[in-house]
């Protein structure tokens, strides 16, 4: 018999074109807001040889709404931004970061392919995406502040 096995890179998109959960970028800047304390940052030096610690970049994504349900208007300004024909600028912080994705966020996407999104605060807020860009400091705002970070 002759069996068949999806090849890694196959296996790679299909991580990559996940759905993405969100939060909104409010957060981002709420985890950094002690850094003595900061967990992660005590289990990075727990552990220094961890491949995380060095390849590890927090990065951006910049993608375009291409379909969101109706319901995510009404959830306040934080969503308003998630419509249809929209850009917004998603961080990939360390600690959502998968090595299996080669240190990259479940959902991020692949460029010019529709991927899936979903906020994670309010389930009946959701659509899809096109990745159109990722950047080091997200692009979208003067303080290179996201409007959502990948979870």
């Amino acid at each position: 018999t002759l069996t068949t096995r999806p090849c890694k890179q196959t296996q790679h998109l299909r991580h990559l074109t996940k759905t993405a959960l969100l939060l909104t970028g409010k957060l981002a800047s709420i985890r950094t807001m002690n850094e003595t304390s900061d967990i992660r940052k005590n289990l990075m030096l727990q552990y220094p040889k961890d491949p995380a610690k060095e390849n590890s970049k927090e990065y951006c994504v910049v993608l375009k709404i291409t379909k969101s349900k109706h319901q995510c208007v009404v959830l306040g300004d934080a969503y308003k931004s998630l419509r249809k024909g929209k850009r917004v600028c998603v961080a990939c912080e360390t600690t959502a970061m998968r090595m299996h994705l080669g240190y990259r966020c479940n959902g991020h996407g692949i460029e010019s392919r529709s991927t899936r999104w979903a906020a994670l605060e309010a389930s009946h807020c959701h659509g899809r995406w096109v990745r159109l860009s990722d950047h080091g400091r997200c692009p979208c705002h003067t303080d290179g502040s996201p409007d959502f970070i990948f979870v």
